[in-house]
């Protein structure tokens, strides 16, 4: 079975693209190489454009390998939210047929549950989606959570929090305890440091620094060793932040220099 790089490589050269040709206008000619090698992962978006050229249907690229157009669509919601383009992310759900939604409705109650809060600062009825949804497959007693299940307490702890409610801290707390007894790998479709960046701003905005400061180092350990820049200037802020209130200005004063190198950064690769 050929991966979707695999399947991308041999139209192109049916095709008599060069990997140059094909990326021209699309991505860089190193994406698309990464992409043939199986070292990244295409975008939604990317593959529609890749497809498009090749004169292909992306059914073709996608079909026996990500269980066809279905995932890429929900990817492409997983986005959207990421992006925090929560109205196009809510009004994409709501055309969604039902055979979609009954197959993908963890993934929907977890999607819709934040648009709907953070469009309409619905608590209850946000709150009423993600608990629903945490609940189809999750139990106090489950040993393996899954990693959904995971977002799901701790957007819930998130949501509470923000609405100055105690089950904040009973989410929160138990979303630390299972990151830390279930040690995921595969960072392409789980990264936790948004989960310890919550965590650490909440122990933060209650004054607990000591568990700020855990929470925040174990965030940019969990940043380091994956090798992701996802949330790791926010990472490096807010240490900068304990470090004030904590009177410790030498460490401040180093994450300070951190975070602006790793600002010229972003900014370099405007990330």
């Amino acid at each position: 079975m050929d991966s979707v790089g695999g399947k991308i490589r041999k139209v192109r050269k049916v095709r008599g693209y060069s990997q140059q040709s094909l990326s021209d206008g699309i991505c860089s000619q190193s994406e698309l190489s990464k992409i043939e090698n199986n070292q990244l992962l295409p975008s939604a978006d990317l593959c529609y454009k890749i497809a498009n050229k090749l004169d292909i249907n992306i059914s073709e690229l996608l079909d026996d390998n990500l269980q066809g157009i279905e995932i890429y669509k929900f990817k492409n919601l997983t986005e959207l939210y990421y992006m925090r383009k929560f109205e196009e992310c809510l009004n994409i759900i709501e055309t969604l047929d039902k055979e979609s939604l009954l197959k993908y409705e963890q993934l929907v109650s977890y999607l819709k549950g934040g648009c709907y809060y953070h469009l309409k600062k619905d608590l209850k009825e946000a709150t009423k989606l993600l608990e629903n949804g945490l609940f189809m497959t999750y139990t106090e007693f489950k040993l393996n959570p899954m990693p959904i299940e995971i977002h799901f307490i701790n957007l819930l702890g998130v949501l509470y929090a923000e609405n100055n409610n105690n089950m904040a801290d009973t989410y929160l707390s138990k979303c630390l305890i299972l990151i830390q007894k279930n040690l995921y790998q595969d960072i392409h479709y789980i990264n936790f440091s948004k989960c310890y960046y919550n965590i650490a701003k909440y122990h933060l905005i209650k004054k607990r620094l000591i568990e700020a400061e855990n929470a925040a180092s174990k965030g940019i350990e969990w940043c380091l060793k994956n090798q992701t820049l996802y949330n790791l200037l926010d990472l490096y802020n807010l240490f900068i932040e304990i470090y004030n209130k904590s009177d410790k200005q030498k460490l401040s004063s180093k994450m300070q220099r951190l975070a602006r190198a790793l600002t010229s950064i972003y900014k370099i690769y405007k990330i």
